[in-house]
């Protein structure tokens, strides 16, 4: 069996196994190792199963229990099928440990006090629980984790039932938290809130770009990332390698803040609209995604994420308000991160730069197309980016980089609050859905992005 050793460093608590970058930041420190043995299912995978499994059967039972009654035949067979399941996992689980042991053993590893872990592409490790931390690309969606039967509950049929007190609507997401629901706080568990997110993220414009969706399972996360690159070389026979002082390794947190959203709408119309369920999930999903946008774009660091726009080694273009978007300006970006040895995936801009580079035309009246440099990247807009900056007010941004390079730290958990009261919904006869998450946003290399800034509004003229 193939083995492979990763050195982890200790100020930085979780590490990206997949890329280089976190290749060259474990081995800097050299103060643990935590062997990588394929993609075959770990010890840790399989009481992680057990542990869902083992809730699930705690919430059926419970359920039960609260509603002072017996199973159903159907929930008898599925506790059956679980319990079936979970001692399954249980003989799995002392297969695997002795194999692991004796892995161990084989690597000189035996007393090892860090646990080994299969880790795929893209997944992280939090070295200090020794627990696989989730990391999503975009494409990947957190329902597909899920079971078939989670995959499909509708938070907006929650919120609807809780509204109208009508929970034959909404059973099976009923089922789904740990406690009943009325008007009130409860804590939306995955099954509900993984849809949204992933449709939120569906539209955000840095999700399509490439941004990577990291799980967080506490407040903070510190985040290994390589600050300037390494430096190789040729040596001669028994001649040593100079010292790489080029390199220097730093750390990023990603630190939990709360965003959220509100909604109001009658309670006429959660009563009687056939697709009040849709509306409100489609409201909180689009004020969602608007918001993670902003925040990961232009957040301003001061009691809110730090978005791309203010954190420093972002490399910079100054159009000084004298110039407006043009297809010179999109290749100068990319030449930047090209001579910093990063990829392009996307550029994004306001619609109004959008809109002006496609009403490019020459003296003859046709429009000019993308260079082959850059035809191929992703141009992407959206309002998030502001169109009136600067003294003129009428001066926006365009960013580009290697997006898969931008992580948003989600903090597991959704709170959903419902009031009729708050306000002036009581006397208006509303309610008041009120949806909060916590997360934030991160940059694993700054100079992995550039920006195009003062941009101003010139009238595109023939031959411009």
């Amino acid at each position: 069996m193939l083995i492979v050793a990763i050195a982890i460093p200790a100020a930085a608590h979780f590490i990206d196994a997949g890329s280089i970058e976190g290749i060259f930041a474990i081995s800097a420190a050299g103060l643990a190792t935590l062997p990588v043995f394929g993609l075959m299912e770990t010890s840790l995978e399989i009481k992680e199963k057990r542990g869902q499994l083992h809730s699930e059967l705690t919430a059926m039972v419970n359920l039960a229990k609260r509603e002072k009654r017996e199973f159903t035949k159907d929930e008898a067979d599925k506790y059956d099928r679980l319990m079936q399941e979970f001692d399954k996992l249980g003989d799995r689980l002392k297969v695997t440990e002795a194999e692991e042991k004796r892995a161990c053993e084989m690597a000189g590893r035996a007393n090892s006090s860090i646990p080994d872990i299969v880790l795929p592409k893209e997944t992280w490790v939090n070295v200090r629980s020794g627990k696989p931390v989730k990391v999503y690309s975009f494409g990947e969606r957190m329902s597909n984790d899920l079971a078939p039967e989670e995959r499909n509950l509708s938070l907006g049929k929650l919120i609807v039932s809780m509204v109208t007190g009508d929970y034959r609507i909404a059973e099976a997401e009923q089922r789904a938290l740990s406690t009943g629901a009325g008007s009130g706080s409860v804590l939306v568990p995955e099954p509900l809130y993984a849809s949204v997110i992933d449709a939120a993220r569906a539209k955000t414009v840095t999700a399509r770009a490439g941004a990577k969706m990291v799980m967080m399972d506490s407040k903070s996360m510190s985040i290994a990332r390589v600050l300037t690159d390494p430096a190789f070389e040729i040596k001669s026979e028994n001649d040593p390698f100079t010292d790489n002082a080029d390199m220097t390794f730093d750390a990023v947190s990603l630190d939990a803040f709360t965003i959220g959203s509100t909604v109001v709408m009658s309670r006429e119309l959660a009563a009687d609209s056939p697709n009040a369920a849709t509306a409100i999930e489609s409201a909180i999903i689009d004020a969602l995604a608007v918001k993670l946008d902003q925040l990961a774009l232009l957040g301003t660091g001061i009691n809110e994420p730090t978005g791309i726009n203010a954190v420093i080694g972002v490399q910079e273009l100054d159009l000084l308000g004298t110039a407006s978007i043009d297809y010179t300006v999109l290749i100068d970006l990319w030449t930047k991160l090209a001579l910093a040895n990063h990829d392009t995936t996307a550029f994004l801009l306001n619609p109004r730069d959008i809109g002006n580079l496609a009403k490019m035309r020459n003296d003859l009246g046709v429009n000019y197309v993308a260079p082959d440099l850059i035809s191929a990247i992703k141009r992407l807009h959206t309002t998030s980016i502001p169109a009136n900056l600067g003294t003129g007010t009428d001066e926006s941004i365009a960013f580009a980089g290697d997006f898969t390079k931008l992580l948003w730290g989600v903090r597991q958990g959704m709170q959903l609050e419902i009031s009729t009261t708050a306000g002036d919904a009581f006397k208006k006869h509303q309610v008041i859905v009120k949806c909060t998450w916590r997360g934030d946003f991160a940059l694993e290399q700054p100079a992995a992005f550039a920006k195009a800034v003062n941009i101003a509004n010139f009238p595109v003229e023939s031959g411009a």
